[in-house]
């Protein structure tokens, strides 16, 4: 499952593409229909990340703004200052680049819907643009892709002559990662942390819309939005595009595509996620209220160590489950909460109120520091150097399981194979002591731990 590192650089990636911008939004397979007409020919006006949940507001378009954003972005671009090269410091999150919040452009609660999405075991965000910017492929769970390449928008057809088919460049890659359907134990008790209204409204519209949306907001809206789009003078053109994209056109869907979001130069497409659903401000709340702090947006109100620690300190709960738990630490995942452990020397099955405070406050600086690069890099690399200068290529059953990175095949990058002191690597011997990694399930999920450095 995508970690919180990843969810930041896609909160990164859409304010790079979209933000500013009216956003034509469909919903290629159906599932989401019903959300998706509720926000198209709406701007994007801000972008959250929040552990593993991605929050989207969108307000009505009042056609200002939309086309200098594009191009402010566009040079942003050009010039380095994408999310690739961003760098999660305090003063950028406070600026939003790291997929926080910014006040200053916080749009008004009575105007606001938000897409709340969360990519869960297989959900993706995929990207292709029209060639003015660098665009990321993919972003999310893990496929296996050799030789593909980037998307490319077509020119958009001459009105008086006949359409061109959008152009995509070859791919000899196979996706192999599961189809959608499945899901976590995790992902569904996050998805359940989104307030959900039962009775004749839930059937009234897709199972993507929620809350008071449901009903009253959906019908009401979703009318205003087809007025909309054949209204004189419009930012939507009859066929519901946003003037500002008709430069080019997108490629067709590929696979099951949830959503789509289409911009002046680039288009956005979410497959498989957990969840991917309209929600009111309230709503938001309600789910944010049940999360807990995320490290990568330490030093923000309520995104601090003391609320971890304090929830670590008064639970019996093991720390291995706890660091798993969204409600005590937001956007840790498998391989976090293996590698924090093994780097505090933390036994994973030791109950919380027997971690010394001062132990679990070396977790949440540690964590800060690893997912901050990681959403920096794209790639997850815990191991020091000293670690990795007397590993030896092609120890037993090495390659095994090996965990696919953004880096792999990048010069001067950390192999993944020399990535990691224990995820993945039970059975071999422990970097530093050379005791052999242990493996368990705990809580439905397999747990990576070294017995000798881990007490």
């Amino acid at each position: 499952m995508p970690e919180g590192h990843t969810v930041h650089r896609l909160a990164r990636t859409l304010r790079d593409l979209f933000e500013g911008e009216p956003l034509r939004v469909t919903s290629p397979q159906g599932r989401f229909a019903d959300g998706a007409a509720l926000l198209t020919g709406r701007r994007l006006v801000e972008v959250e990340a929040w552990g593993k949940q991605l929050f989207c507001a969108f307000v009505p378009d009042d056609g200002a703004g939309s086309a200098g954003g594009s191009a402010l972005r566009t040079e942003a671009l050009r010039t380095g200052a994408s999310c690739r090269d961003a760098s999660p410091t305090p003063a950028s999150r406070a600026s939003g680049s790291a997929g926080s919040p910014r006040p200053a452009d916080s749009p008004g609660s009575d105007d606001v819907l938000w897409l709340r999405t969360h990519l869960g075991l297989y959900g993706a965000w995929t990207f292709a643009g029209d060639g003015t910017a660098e665009v990321a492929h993919a972003i999310g769970a893990p496929r296996k892709r050799i030789g593909e390449r980037e998307s490319i928008l077509a020119p958009a057809a001459d009105p008086a002559g006949p359409t061109a088919p959008a152009q995509e460049t070859p791919s000899t890659g196979k996706e192999t990662s599961a189809r959608e359907g499945a899901s976590t134990r995790e992902a569904g008790a996050e998805r359940a942390a989104s307030p959900r209204v039962a009775g004749p409204a839930q059937a009234a519209t897709s199972a993507d819309v929620v809350g008071p949306v449901r009903a009253a907001v959906s019908a009401q809206r979703i009318g205003l939005a087809q007025a909309a789009a054949s209204a004189p003078g419009s930012a939507l053109d009859p066929g519901g595009v946003p003037s500002a994209g008709r430069e080019s056109e997108p490629p067709a869907p590929r696979g099951q595509v949830r959503a789509r979001l289409v911009g002046a130069h680039a288009v956005a497409d979410l497959t498989g996620p957990a969840a991917c659903e309209v929600i009111t401000p309230d709503e938001k709340d309600a789910v944010t209220g049940r999360l807990g702090p995320d490290p990568i947006r330490d030093g923000e109100p309520g995104h601090d160590a003391a609320r971890f620690v304090t929830k670590v300190g008064g639970s019996r709960v093991t720390i291995g489950q706890l660091l798993m738990d969204q409600a005590v630490i937001a956007g840790v995942g498998n391989i976090y909460r293996a590698e924090a452990l093994f780097r505090a020397g933390v036994d994973p099955l030791k109950p919380g109120r027997d971690v010394p405070p001062s132990s679990a406050r070396a977790i949440w600086d540690d964590l800060v520091t690893l997912m901050r690069d990681g959403a920096r890099t794209g790639a997850i690399v815990t191991t020091r150097p000293e670690d990795r200068s007397g590993h030896r290529s092609g120890e037993p059953n090495e390659d095994r399981r090996r965990t696919r990175q953004n880096t792999d095949g990048t010069p001067g990058a950390v192999p993944s194979d020399q990535a990691f002191y224990v995820y993945h690597r039970d059975g071999l011997p422990c970097r530093t002591c050379a005791t052999p990694v242990l493996l368990k399930t705990l809580a439905g999920r397999n747990l990576f731990w070294c017995g000798t450095c881990q007490t």
